[in-house]
């Protein structure tokens, strides 16, 4: 054990990191090839994690994610108490801008996406709850870690307007505009965000930018926040 965790479970939960969306199952070299990790390390380690139900393997021997990571995920959206409040104020939002709109927090050094409803339009940017997208990159991923503290001055500026909107940053076919949820005593909980194609968000700013400050203010007083003065008049 270092100062700073147990080394045997970082490195298990950086196996576990080392599945995203760009494949189901690996084969033991390629988990090797992600992780640096040794072969026999990652045997042991994915061991361990198939006992406690978080790695199978199929017919092939190839490793998949394990059951036990659904449970823990729906477990903790059933305890994240904030759902009974940001899903209906999510369906407004996509009624009043037929775009997507989508709540994300933090998880480690990426973004979740917690909730989503998306456009009921045929070319729309679609998200998926569960998704995980970079931080240093989008509306949501920039608002988030400017409300974690993220020095510099794209990040003063941003806590200092409550907002903050993006065009092609993260995919050049998407804009997004996000603002910060509150609770109680003003602690950051997540990014609301709208986002859609480029094509129908930039034209649209001056529209979708209150609807989505407004949504994002409904929801922090909806969480008990009540704040000293607004950021901006809209």
């Amino acid at each position: 054990m270092n100062n700073y965790g147990v080394e045997a479970v970082e490195r298990a939960l950086q196996l576990l990191e080392a599945f995203d969306d760009t494949q189901e199952a690996f084969e033991l070299r390629e988990l090797a090839a992600r992780t640096g990790f040794s072969k026999p390390v990652i045997m042991r380690l994915a061991a361990s994690l198939e006992r406690y139900g978080y790695l199978r393997r199929d017919a092939q021997g190839r490793y998949l994610l394990g059951p036990n990571l659904w449970r823990l995920g729906a477990r903790y959206r059933r305890n994240f108490s904030i759902e009974d409040v940001i899903r209906p104020i999510l369906e407004e939002m996509v009624a009043r801008t037929q775009e997507t709109a989508a709540f994300y927090v933090r998880a480690g050094d990426r973004r979740i996406c917690l909730y989503r409803q998306n456009s009921q339009r045929r070319a729309r940017h679609h998200v998926e709850i569960g998704d995980q997208l970079p931080l240093n990159a989008g509306a949501a991923g920039h608002l988030i870690l400017a409300y974690a503290g993220a020095e510099g001055p794209l990040y003063d500026e941003i806590r200092a307007r409550g907002y903050h909107f993006s065009h092609g940053e993260r995919d050049p076919d998407v804009s997004g505009i996000a603002a910060p949820v509150f609770r109680d005593r003003g602690e950051f909980v997540g990014a609301l965000i709208t986002s859609g194609l480029r094509t129908r968000i930039e034209p649209a700013v001056e529209e979708l930018l209150p609807v989505t400050i407004k949504a994002a203010r409904k929801a922090s007083g909806l969480l008990g926040h009540a704040p000293a003065k607004e950021t901006e008049s809209i």
